[in-house]
């Protein structure tokens, strides 16, 4: 006979490996029992350590300075827009200070300017006086600036009146700014 041939095994294979994945299976539920045992003890501890009213406290502090911080954000980005849309019209805005400059150069003392106004390019210029000298000078020192077309184009003499009352003279004349 052969001796090589052994048909009773002194192992079993399949119980040693159920065996091994037993031993595998015990180790993992203790490791996972102790670790569950860790987390829960940690989170007793702390839930009697640390009081559920002064968290409170702590949330309602934190919401009122983050309510405040978004008020002032609010503020902050309305001014900014407010800012930006003011500097793109004084971008686009035309400059009247030469103009009203020039013709306020040009009123005598003894003439008060009642009024200057400023609609679609067209100034109207509203003067009041007691001296009809003082009045055709004015009006001719203002048409010279129309006829230079430095300052103003097309001047025109709306009206001459005369309040009887009080002797004043009122000229009102209109130009087309440049």
């Amino acid at each position: 006979m052969n001796k090589s041939i052994n048909l009773v095994s002194n192992r079993n294979e399949q119980v040693e490996r159920e065996l091994l994945i037993l031993k595998i299976v015990r180790v993992v539920s203790v490791s996972l029992l102790i670790t569950i045992s860790v987390v829960a003890i940690s989170a007793f501890i702390l839930s009697t350590q640390i009081s559920l009213s002064k968290i409170k406290e702590e949330e309602n502090t934190t919401l009122s300075q983050i309510s405040a911080l978004h008020e002032k954000l609010t503020t902050y980005y309305l001014t900014k827009d407010r800012l930006t849309n003011i500097s793109s019209i004084l971008t686009t805005r035309k400059d009247y200070v030469k103009p009203i400059t020039a013709i306020l150069e040009k009123v005598p003392e003894d003439l008060s300017l009642e009024g200057i106004s400023i609609e679609k390019e067209v100034l109207t210029i509203n003067i009041s006086g007691t001296s009809l000298i003082s009045m055709n000078k004015l009006i001719d020192d203002i048409s010279a600036l129309g006829k230079q077309n430095k300052v103003l184009a097309n001047v025109k003499l709306q009206s001459l009146s005369l309040d009887v009352k009080s002797g004043k003279y009122f000229v009102l004349m209109k130009g087309e700014s440049l």
